[in-house]
């Protein structure tokens, strides 16, 4: 008789980035990906997205590429319109 046991992660990949932000100042999606377990970086870059409409996170300006990375939005600047109509086209 064989036993398969699945390991399910405890918590959401959102909550995952977000808890490995507040210890670290950026994440990539190449990062994320490793310590969510997701395979895909188009999935990857979803869950970058979801957390980016809630406002709690921000692409970190002139890191493009493989470069990209994503960071805290600071709780002193709310982030303005005209960046997030950007962050929106990219």
């Amino acid at each position: 008789m064989t036993v398969n046991i699945y390991h399910e992660p405890l918590a959401s990949p959102e909550q995952t980035v977000l808890d490995h932000l507040k210890k670290y100042s950026s994440i990539t999606n190449s990062e994320a990906r490793v310590i969510t377990g997701i395979k895909s970086e188009n999935s990857m870059k979803q869950v970058f997205n979801r957390l980016r409409k809630e406002g709690l996170i921000e692409l970190i300006p002139d890191r493009r590429g493989s470069m990209s990375a994503w960071r805290l939005v600071s709780k002193e600047k709310p982030q303005t319109l005209a960046r997030q109509l950007e962050l929106d086209w990219k």
